[in-house]
C-alpha cells in the first residue's frame, strides 16, 4: 500500500470512531438520570390522546370496590334469610283465600238449595186442600181462619157447628170434601165429658182413616177437669208420627184474655189468635206433604 493509500485509510478511521463516539454519547444523553420518570415518545403520547382511546376495558368500569360475595353482604344475607317465611305467608294467604272461596261457593250453594226447597214447598201448599171439622170455638174463629188459608192454599173447607160432640165430628171426615183434603183439623171435644178413654178412641177412629199420607191437627181442651183428656192427647202425639196437637189449654192459659168470663169461649181478639195458630201449623204441615 502506498503512503497516499494509507494516509486516506487512516483518516476513514478516525472518522469513523468519531462518528461511532458521537453515538454514544447522544444515547446516553437520551437515557434517564436516576429518579427521573421516563416520559413516552411523541407518538405513543398522540395515539393515547386519539379516539379510540375512549374505548374502555372492563376493568375501567369496574367499580372501584371489589364486589364482596353475596353471602358477605347483611342486607343480602338478610334478604336471603326473609326469602323462606315470605314465600311461607304468601302460601298461607292462597291457601286461605283459596279456603274462604270454597266456603263462599258451598253458602251460594246452600242458599240455591233452600230456595228450592222453599219454592217446592210453597207450592206444595199452594195444591193442598185443608178440611176443619170443630165446634162452636171454630164458628166463632171461622172467618179469620179462612182469610188465612184462602189463596195460600187450594182449598179450604170449615164443617162448624155450636154444641157439636166428638162423635158427630168425626163423621164429617167421610165427606168427599173431607176425603179430597190432605190436612185435617178435629177441634172437638169441648163438649164433650172428660174421658180419656174415649178421646183414645177418637184420635184412633180418625187416625185409621187419615192413613199415611195425611196430617191430622188435633186442638186440645181448654176446660176445668180436662187435663186427663189433654194428657191422652199428648201420649198420643207421640205415638202417631202424622199426629200434632196444638196446645191450646196452655196458650189460653198464658193468654187469658183471649176468653170470654165463661173461661171457655174466645173474644174476638182470641178467635183470630185461635184461627192464626191453627193456621200456622196447617200451612207448615201442607209444605211437608
Amino acid at each position: 500500500m502506498t503512503a497516499a493509500h494509507r494516509s486516506t485509510a487512516r483518516r476513514t478511521k478516525l472518522t469513523a470512531g468519531a462518528v461511532v463516539c458521537g453515538a454514544l454519547a447522544m444515547g446516553a444523553s437520551s437515557l434517564p438520570t436516576s429518579g427521573a420518570v421516563p416520559q413516552p415518545p411523541p407518538a405513543a403520547a398522540s395515539t393515547l390522546a386519539s379516539p379510540s382511546s375512549s374505548i374502555q376495558t372492563p376493568a375501567a368500569t369496574a367499580p372501584a370496590a371489589e364486589a364482596r360475595p353475596a353471602a358477605a353482604d347483611p342486607a343480602r344475607r338478610a334478604a336471603v334469610v326473609a326469602a323462606p317465611p315470605a314465600r311461607a305467608a304468601l302460601a298461607k294467604a292462597a291457601a286461605v283465600k283459596a279456603a274462604a272461596a270454597v266456603k263462599a261457593a258451598a253458602v251460594r250453594a246452600a242458599a240455591v238449595r233452600a230456595a228450592a226447597l222453599k219454592a217446592a214447598a210453597v207450592a206444595r201448599v199452594h195444591h193442598s186442600r185443608v178440611f176443619v171439622a170443630g165446634d162452636s170455638l171454630t164458628v166463632h174463629a171461622k172467618a179469620p181462619l179462612a182469610a188465612q188459608l184462602r189463596g195460600r192454599t187450594a182449598r179450604v173447607v170449615i164443617a162448624a157447628q155450636i154444641g157439636r160432640y166428638t162423635s158427630t165430628g168425626v163423621r164429617s171426615l167421610n165427606t168427599t170434601a173431607a176425603k179430597r183434603s190432605r190436612v185435617w183439623v178435629v177441634a172437638l171435644g169441648t163438649n164433650d165429658g172428660a174421658s180419656p178413654a174415649r178421646t183414645r178412641a177418637y184420635v184412633r177412629q180418625v187416625m185409621a182413616r187419615a192413613g199415611k199420607s195425611r196430617w191430622v191437627i188435633w186442638v186440645n181442651v181448654h176446660r176445668r177437669g180436662y187435663s186427663s183428656v189433654n194428657s191422652a192427647l199428648r201420649q198420643l202425639d207421640r205415638a202417631y208420627d202424622r199426629l200434632v196437637v196444638i196446645d191450646w189449654d196452655n196458650l189460653v192459659k198464658r193468654h187469658p184474655n183471649w176468653l170470654r168470663r165463661d173461661g171457655v169461649h174466645t173474644t174476638t181478639y182470641g178467635a183470630r189468635m185461635r184461627a192464626q195458630v191453627i193456621s200456622k201449623r196447617v200451612l207448615t204441615l201442607a209444605a211437608k206433604i
